[in-house]
């Protein structure tokens, strides 16, 4: 199910799948499923849900109150479609401190990497922040980072860089899919 891509600032980032994507001409199943869940469509969130409570369960991550992050959307003050559904149904199993709001938001918008937009984690880190609404409340707090898809890491690296200096502590990063081409 999932596989560690790699370990950054001891904070494992793992992935539940390969994402194919349309331009490869290999979409799976998976795949599909992650650009449904884009689309905010209850069947792939259902999907996602599913299998992130079975591994978050199986890391010991139901002991525990938690933070969840997520990396916004190219578009600023936006996120992917499933992401509060999917945040919602981790709430009904966890406890999840912050099921209504993000930790992280886009202060400016970006093309997306997918279409030719920067991939460098410093132009990830310069249009996006910590809210300095949700700092204190994070400081020393377990959090949960997740991304809808993992190409070369940096959205995710960009969110512990983030998230660490305003004092949170990142257990785990995970996207629904790496990038395989």
């Amino acid at each position: 199910m999932a596989f560690r891509v790699e370990t950054y600032k001891s904070v494992p980032i793992m992935a539940l799948g390969n994402y194919y994507p349309t331009s490869s001409g290999r979409v799976d199943s998976h795949s599909r499923q992650i650009l449904d869940f884009k689309d905010g469509k209850d069947e792939a969130v259902t999907v996602f849900s599913n299998a992130l409570i079975t591994y978050l369960r199986g890391r010991g991550l139901d002991k525990q109150p938690v933070y969840v992050a997520t990396i916004p959307s190219s578009t600023a003050g936006r996120s992917h479609e499933g992401f509060p559904q999917l945040i919602q149904n981790l709430a009904a199993e966890f406890t999840i401190l912050n099921d209504d709001h993000n930790l992280i938001r886009r202060t400016e918008s970006k093309q997306s990497a997918h279409t030719g937009g920067s991939r460098r984690k410093e132009d990830l880190i310069a249009t996006t922040e910590v809210p300095t609404s949700v700092m204190s409340d994070i400081q020393g707090k377990s959090v949960i980072l997740f991304d809808d898809v993992t190409t070369t890491g940096n959205s995710l690296k960009a969110g512990i860089d983030l998230l660490s200096e305003a004092g949170a502590k990142i257990v785990i990063a995970i996207a629904l899919g790496k990038t395989t081409r």
